[in-house]
């Protein structure tokens, strides 16, 4: 039996003046053999030389669960691809998260920024801040 994993990479190439050019976003299917089913699981070989068919001594073996919500490798390509979906809309949300704190942090600095000019503590024209994002 084989189980399936897709991963997303992405592939760029850089020019003469270290600007990034070219930027591509690849798909990877994993296959990975089962060397063990039970009535639970399967237990996976994520190696390169299989040479053995006890997953106790596998160096590079891998348990997933059959009834688990968020499986490593699944038992199908399309569930392996929805699993990839699942997994890049959980880090959307983690991203854009990160990305809402640090625009949170500027508009404090900012804001900040403005009432100490006002005061006047430090001169606006000593300090140069970035565009809004």
């Amino acid at each position: 039996m084989i189980l399936h994993r897709y991963e997303a990479r992405t592939s760029c190439s850089v020019d003469e003046w270290d600007n990034v050019c070219n930027r591509q976003m690849h798909l990877y299917h994993h296959k990975y053999h089962v060397v063990k089913e039970t009535p639970k699981g399967w237990w996976i070989y994520t190696g390169f030389w299989f040479e053995t068919s006890d997953p106790s001594t596998l160096p590079s073996g891998k348990w997933v669960g059959k009834e688990h919500k968020k499986q490593y490798a699944c038992p199908t390509e399309e569930l392996a691809l929805q699993s990839l979906m699942a997994r890049k809309v959980a880090h959307m949300r983690i991203l854009q998260s990160k990305m809402d704190d640090a625009q949170w942090a500027y508009d404090l600095a900012h804001s900040k920024l403005v009432r100490t000019q006002h005061a006047g503590g430090i001169n606006a024209n000593s300090i140069s801040l970035p565009s809004q994002v």
